[in-house]
């Protein structure tokens, strides 16, 4: 039966490894720079991993850090990575260090190397990946990396899910002031807290708001909140300025087909007029072939050569072959 609290658990910590990457990259890669995130899905599959980072180590160095988040024991967790690392290691050609991070204790993790055996029992293929279990860490040795984007992992680790350990997370988050590490931080807490602590979840909520409420009021806060205004009324701006000019691509767009289509009409009933004057006869084949014709210049061409002709058949021809050039091959 699956685990009705797996998916808020796993939402979670997704959403803190977007938010601060760089953490979780010194926690995985002491030596690594994150550099950005790739969010292209790995070909073929349909969904995207949960965390797949570019870093760069200090000699220059790249390589991609995948993560995947588990709050429940997977036994096919091995099968998975090993299918993950290749698609990302033929889709980008760089080197990869691929990480689970178990939320909670949920039996016997599935421990790496991965292996494929044959019926003998030999090793076919060895996927080496790694694992971090946060209820086996302490608070200190999380702590020990010295990255504020980890604080909210603290109610996971051993021992931590106490108000305690949220309160010093909820106070050093606080005095950092990152707001919405603070939010996930207020959600990893009532998720490790559980349903059967009613007394403590309110407690999460009652800090969590309280902190908030002081927040706002902080020259840090209010700061944060105008630059952050600034930043939206810029990409508002830019994202204007990008309408507009499309707009204007669009409308420049338009009024070259329709001028296109003016000359076109133009220069058929031209082409039309000339023929019920000189070649009557031809006027229905004109007609229905002038109608083919989208280019101006073949449009002109047929006219000088109409108003050349010396007579019908050779008036004929001239029309019969310029529509053939000007039609083009299947």
């Amino acid at each position: 039966m699956e685990d009705p609290l797996a998916h808020p658990w796993d939402d979670s910590l997704r959403k803190l490894v977007h938010v601060n990457p760089q953490a979780f990259v010194h926690l995985i890669d002491p030596e690594a720079e994150y550099l950005h995130e790739i969010n292209e899905k790995l070909k073929p599959l349909t969904r995207e991993v949960d965390g797949l980072l570019l870093t760069q180590r200090k000699d220059g160095r790249q390589q991609l850090v995948h993560i995947e988040i588990q709050s429940t024991n997977d036994p096919t967790m091995g099968e998975r990575m090993l299918i993950y690392h290749v698609l990302a290691r033929l889709q980008y050609d760089l080197p990869i260090l691929s990480y689970v991070i178990y939320l909670r204790k949920d039996g016997t993790v599935p421990q790496p190397p991965y292996q494929w055996k044959s019926l003998d029992e030999e090793v076919a293929l060895e996927f080496h990946y790694r694992v971090i279990e946060l209820a086996e860490m302490t608070a200190e040795e999380l702590r020990s990396f010295g990255e504020v984007g980890l604080l909210p992992l603290l109610p996971l680790t051993k021992g931590g899910a106490t108000r305690q350990v949220a309160e010093e997370m909820f106070t050093e988050l606080q005095g950092a002031g990152y707001l919405n590490l603070l939010q996930l931080g207020q959600t990893i807490a009532s998720l490790a807290f559980g349903d059967t602590r009613p007394a403590d979840q309110e407690w999460v909520l009652r800090r969590y708001r309280t902190m908030y409420d002081r927040l706002q009021e902080t020259p840090l806060y209010k700061e944060m909140t105008r630059l952050a205004s600034e930043r939206a009324r810029e990409e508002a701006l830019k994202e204007a300025e990008k309408a507009r000019e499309e707009a204007l691509k669009e409308a420049e767009k338009a009024r070259k087909e329709a001028y296109q289509e003016g000359q076109l009409k133009a220069l058929r009933e031209m082409l039309l007029s000339l023929v019920q004057t000189r070649f009557p006869k031809m006027s229905g084949l004109t007609k229905r072939l002038a109608s083919t014709i989208d280019h101006t210049s073949t449009l002109q061409a047929l006219i000088l050569k109409v108003s050349m002709a010396s007579n019908l058949q050779e008036a004929r021809q001239f029309l019969l072959d310029i529509v053939e050039e000007d039609t083009p091959d299947a």
